[in-house]
C-alpha cells in the first residue's frame, strides 16, 4: 500500500469492512506471518490455526493499521497475541517452552523473517537469470499451478523429460540463490 492511501480507502463504506487493500497487504505477507508462527509453535496444525486467528484480528482490526506502515511487523504483533492466548490455554500440556526460551525463538525468528526476505528477492533476481523457456516452465508449473501432467501435455514433453528439466532449473536457481546470498554477506 502505498503511503498516500487515506484511511477511508481502507474501509468499503457500505460494509464498514476492510475491502482489497487488506487483501492485497495480507496475500502478498502472509506467508513471513506465518512463518513466523510456525517458529515459535513448531506443530503445522497450531500454526494454521493460529495464522486463521491472527488472519480473522488483522481483519477486524483493519481500520487500526497506519498506512504506508510495517504490515508484517503489525500482523506479527497480532500473531505474538495469539500465541501467548495458545501457550496459556495449552499450560496444561506436557511439553511447555519456558519464557527465556520463548523469547530467544522470538528474536530468532525476526532474523529468519529478515532470511526470508533476502531470499525471496535473491530468488526473484534469479528467476529473471533464467533462459525464458526455463522461466515460462517456473512459471506455468507454481504461477499459474498447472501440474506437471498437463503441463507436459502442453509443452510437448513427457513427464520424464519434464521432471528432469525442473530438476536441472531448481539446482541452476538454488545454486544462484547461495550465491547471490554470499555476495549479499
Amino acid at each position: 500500500m502505498s503511503e498516500d492511501t487515506q484511511p477511508s480507502e481502507q474501509i468499503d463504506s457500505t460494509s464498514g469492512l476492510p475491502n482489497d487493500s487488506f487483501l492485497k497487504l495480507l496475500l502478498g505477507n502472509d506467508k513471513r506471518i506465518y512463518a513466523f508462527i510456525l517458529s515459535l509453535v513448531g506443530n503445522r496444525n497450531d500454526a494454521d490455526d493460529l495464522m486463521q486467528e491472527t488472519t480473522s484480528v488483522m481483519w477486524r482490526k483493519f481500520c487500526e493499521f497506519e498506512p504506508g506502515s510495517d504490515f508484517v511487523a503489525w500482523g506479527i504483533k497480532i500473531a505474538r497475541n495469539r500465541i501467548m492466548n495458545f501457550r496459556k490455554k495449552q499450560a496444561n500440556s506436557k511439553l511447555q517452552f519456558k519464557s527465556d526460551i520463548v523469547e530467544i525463538l522470538d528474536a530468532e525468528s525476526d532474523d529468519m523473517i529478515k532470511r526470508l526476505d533476502q531470499r525471496m528477492i535473491a530468488l526473484q533476481e534469479c528467476l529473471m537469470k533464467l533462459p525464458g523457456k526455463d522461466r515460462t516452465l517456473i512459471r506455468m508449473r507454481y504461477e499459474s499451478d498447472v501440474n506437471v501432467k498437463d503441463l507436459a501435455v502442453r509443452v510437448g514433453l513427457s513427464t520424464h523429460q519434464l521432471y528432469r528439466a525442473f530438476v536441472r532449473i531448481h539446482a541452476a536457481l538454488l545454486q544462484c540463490i547461495r550465491r547471490t546470498m554470499m555476495l549479499e554477506n
